[in-house]
């Protein structure tokens, strides 16, 4: 059966403490499933994926990966640029993302703002 994958963004949304917060919580949650009866027997075919901001990043990989939920807890970039290196302002590549431990790279689209 292929794995799923639940994974969400959060922009350029929450402060620092509430990003490790958010973390926090999902983990505790899933924590406190692990052990649950009534959890069916294909749950570690289920991966909750956070996708932060680069700036985030690094943060809640450490995160995550203190909380010790292989498997069903993991992270993402939000975006990453398609060049390798280069004088692209702002941008990150999906090497840097790499070394950062963080897992896939996702692109949502950037929304234009209606004038």
């Amino acid at each position: 059966m292929r794995q799923k994958i639940v994974a969400g963004n959060w922009k350029m949304n929450l402060s620092p403490t509430e990003a490790h917060d958010l973390v926090a919580g999902v983990g505790a949650y899933l924590s406190g499933l692990i052990n649950t009866p009534a959890l069916p027997p294909n749950h570690k075919q289920h991966t909750v994926l956070f996708c932060p901001p680069s700036i985030y990043l690094a943060q809640v990989v450490q995160q995550v990966t203190a909380l010790n939920l292989p498997n069903l807890l993991g992270v993402g970039a939000q975006n990453c640029h398609w060049a390798t290196a280069g004088a692209y302002t702002g941008e990150v590549a999906a090497q840097q993302i790499a070394q950062t431990r963080g897992g896939l790279c996702y692109y949502w689209p950037q929304r234009t703002p209606s004038v």
